[in-house]
């Protein structure tokens, strides 16, 4: 995955973000599918972790 384009907060620093996290979370979907799980069961536990994690970060129970 590439980093930020530049150091710092900028503007579309979040956008950048989402689009290099998207395409890793498109092949864990692909990846998740080859083992037997439908794209929405997929789609909806990435959802649900990424639920826990940002309160994690946040020091906050999901």
């Amino acid at each position: 995955m590439e980093g930020p384009k530049d150091d710092g907060n900028y503007p579309d620093r979040g956008v950048d973000s989402q689009e290099h996290v998207m395409a890793k979370l498109i092949a864990a979907v692909d990846k998740a599918t080859l083992a037997g799980w439908t794209r929405l069961e997929a789609a909806e536990a990435i959802m649900r972790v990424a639920i826990a994690l940002d309160s994690g970060e946040r020091g906050r129970s999901p």
